[in-house]
């Protein structure tokens, strides 16, 4: 849910920031990335990704 990533996002980059170096948005998207979601089964985005790719790339081998 878009409304759920923005508010995490803000948690990590309140309204006063003006400056975010990529660094800083690398971190924080990690850290969305690794965790866990009630709407994935309690699993992390980067997991339904990464099993996900695997899975149809066994498939097209």
């Amino acid at each position: 849910d878009s409304v759920q990533i923005s508010k995490m996002a803000y948690h990590y980059y309140r309204i006063t920031t003006k400056i975010v170096k990529p660094e800083q948005v690398e971190i924080a998207v990690n850290l969305i990335n690794n965790r866990p979601r009630k709407c994935l089964d309690y699993q992390t985005p980067n997991e339904v990704f990464y099993k996900g790719r695997s899975d149809s790339d066994a498939i097209q081998t």
